[in-house]
C-alpha cells in the first residue's frame, strides 16, 4: 500500500472494503455522498436569511449528488467510499466551524486530525474544501460583509486546512520510519509545471479541451460548461448591481478554487478534481433558484427544468455504469474465448498473469473503451477536428472519459488470491502464481515480457507453468 497515505490504509483496516461485497462498499459510499450533499445545504441555509424557498437546497443536492463525472472516480474499487466520506469530512468541517459556539482553539483540536486523514488518503478532496470556503466567503459578501471581516474568517478556515496536511505528512513520515519504508504517494501528483518539456500552450489548450470544449461530446461536461457560463454571469452582474468590487474578487477566487488542483499540479484531469466539479455544479443550480425566488411563475418553471436535469444526470450516471458491466463483461467472454482458464485446468498447472506496465495498461484499457468514443454528428465532428488540430491525435484514437473502465479481473490481476477466488467463483479451479513473488525459475517470463515477445491475449506454455496475458 501507498505509504504516503495512511489514511487510505487506515480506511481500509476499519471498514474492510476490499473484504467485503463491492456493492456494499458502493452503496455505503452513496449514502456518505447523500451526506455530504445534505451538511453543504445545511451550511448554506444556515447563512440565508430568508430561511425560504427549501426546495432550492434540495436542488442543490441533487445536482451534487447526480454529477455523472463522479462515475469516473467510482470504477477504482475503494476510491468511492475514501473519496466520498472525504467530503463527508471537509462538508462537516466547514459547518461545524461556521454552527458551533465553542471556543476556536477546540474547533482546531476537534478538525485537525480528520483533516489529516483527509490529506492522507486522497487529496482531491482538500481542493474540494477550498472550494466551498471560497464559494462560501463569495457568497457572504453578497450580504455586505467587508473584505476585512471576511479575510479573518477565510484565515481562520485555512488554519484546519494548513494544519491537517501538516500532521498528515509528519505521521506518514513517522510511519515510514518505524517500518524501514520509503516515503510515497501513488498517483498523479507530480507538478507537471517542473518538467521540462511543459509546455504552457498545451496546458491551456488541455484545460479549456477538458473542461469546457468537451462538453459538445460528453454530458457531464456540458453541464459544466453551461454552470461555468451561469456563475460568470452571475458574479459580474451581482458586483454591477450592488458596486461590490470586492464581490467580485471573491468570486473569481470561488471560480479558479474549482480548478484549482489541475493549475497547481500543470495538469488537466477532471476525474480528479470530480468531486469541487460536482459541488461546483450543485452550488450553481441553487444559485439559479436564489436568483428567481423572487418571481414565483420562473422559480417554478426553473424548479422543474434543474429537477428534470438531475434526473438526466442520474440517468447518463446509470447508463456508464452499465456500460461499465458491459465492458467488463466483453473482457471475461474473451477471456473464455481463449480458452485460458480451461487450458490451465486441462494440464493440471499453474498460471501467472503478468503485470504489464503502465502504458501497456493504458492501451488496453483504451481497447477496453473503444465504445466510449464522440457520436458522428455535427457537434461530435467539430470536437474531434478541433482535438486532432491543438493536440494532433488521430480522431479515431479520442476517448472522452478520463480514466478506465475496470473488470473485475483488471482489480484482481495483482493480487493472486484474489485472482484464484474469482476463477474458482467462475468455475475453473486453477492456481494463480504470485507476480510479487517469483520464483527464480520464472524470471524467463519476466524478460520475455520486458523484450515484447509476450503480446496481449497470448497464451504461452512454459513447461512448468502457463502464462496468459490480458
Amino acid at each position: 500500500m501507498w505509504s504516503g497515505r495512511w489514511g487510505f490504509v487506515l480506511y481500509e483496516k476499519l471498514f474492510a472494503f476490499h473484504e467485503v461485497n463491492d456493492i456494499w462498499e458502493k452503496c455505503l459510499a452513496l449514502l456518505l455522498l447523500l451526506l455530504a450533499s445534505l451538511a453543504i445545504g445545511c451550511l448554506f441555509y444556515r447563512v440565508d436569511a430568508q430561511k425560504e424557498k427549501i426546495a432550492k437546497y434540495v436542488v442543490c443536492c441533487a445536482g451534487i449528488v447526480s454529477f455523472p463525472l463522479i462515475a469516473e472516480i467510482w470504477n477504482y474499487n475503494g476510491a468511492n467510499f475514501v473519496t466520498c466520506c472525504n467530503l463527508l469530512i471537509v462538508s462537516l468541517v466547514l459547518l461545524f466551524f461556521e454552527s458551533s459556539e465553542i471556543n476556536y482553539g477546540l474547533k482546531l483540536l476537534i478538525t485537525i486530525f480528520p483533516m489529516a486523514l483527509v490529506a492522507s488518503s486522497y487529496e482531491a478532496a482538500l481542493f474540494s474544501y477550498v472550494f466551498l470556503v471560497l464559494f462560501f466567503l463569495w457568497y457572504q459578501s453578497r450580504t455586505g460583509k467587508s473584505f476585512g471581516e471576511l479575510m479573518r474568517k477565510g484565515v481562520q478556515l485555512a488554519i484546519p486546512l494548513v494544519l491537517g496536511i501538516i500532521m498528515g505528512t509528519a505521521i506518514g513520515h513517522v510511519i515510514c520510519r518505524l517500518r524501514g519504508i520509503p516515503y510515497y504517494r501513488n498517483g498523479a501528483t507530480s507538478i507537471a509545471w517542473l518538467h521540462e518539456d511543459f509546455s504552457i500552450k498545451l496546458f491551456i489548450k488541455s484545460m479549456l479541451e477538458k473542461y469546457f470544449i468537451r462538453g459538445a461530446v460528453y454530458f457531464p461536461i456540458a453541464v459544466l460548461a453551461g454552470c461555468i457560463i451561469i456563475f460568470v454571469v452571475m458574479v459580474i452582474a451581482d458586483c454591477i448591481r450592488r458596486k461590490n468590487p470586492e464581490s467580485l474578487l471573491w468570486g473569481a477566487f470561488a471560480f479558479v478554487s474549482v480548478f484549482l488542483q489541475g493549475l497547481i499540479q500543470g495538469t488537466a484531469m477532471p476525474y480528479r478534481t470530480a468531486q469541487a466539479v460536482a459541488l461546483f455544479s450543485g452550488l450553481t443550480f441553487f444559485l439559479i433558484l436564489e436568483c428567481l425566488s423572487a418571481r414565483k411563475h420562473l422559480f417554478y418553471v426553473a424548479l422543474l427544468a434543474l429537477l428534470f436535469l438531475c434526473f438526466r444526470q442520474s440517468a447518463y450516471l446509470n447508463n456508464l455504469n452499465l456500460l461499465t458491466y458491459k465492458l467488463a463483461s466483453q473482457e471475461e467472454r474473451l477471456i473464455a474465448q481463449t480458452g485460458s482458464a480451461l487450458y490451465a485446468e486441462h494440464y493440471g498447472k499453474p498460471v501467472l498473469f503478468p503485470v504489464i506496465s503502465w502504458e501497456e495498461e493504458k492501451a488496453r484499457d483504451f481497447y477496453a473503451m473503444k465504445e466510449m468514443k464522440p457520436g458522428n454528428g455535427f457537434l461530435s465532428e467539430a470536437y474531434l477536428n478541433l482535438h486532432e488540430k491543438w493536440f494532433g491525435e488521430d480522431v479515431h484514437d479520442v476517448t472522452y472519459t478520463e480514466t478506465v473502465y475496470r473488470s473485475a479481473l483488471s482489480v484482481c490481476m495483482t493480487d493472486a488470491d484474489m485472482m484464484e477466488q474469482y476463477f474458482n467463483y467462475c468455475g475453473y479451479p486453477i492456481t494463480v502464481l504470485d507476480n510479487g513473488n517469483l520464483p527464480s525459475e520464472y524470471v524467463e517470463t519476466q524478460i520475455l515480457i520486458d523484450f515484447g515477445e509476450l503480446h496481449r491475449y497470448e497464451i504461452r506454455d512454459m513447461g512448468e507453468y502457463v502464462v496468459v496475458v490480458f
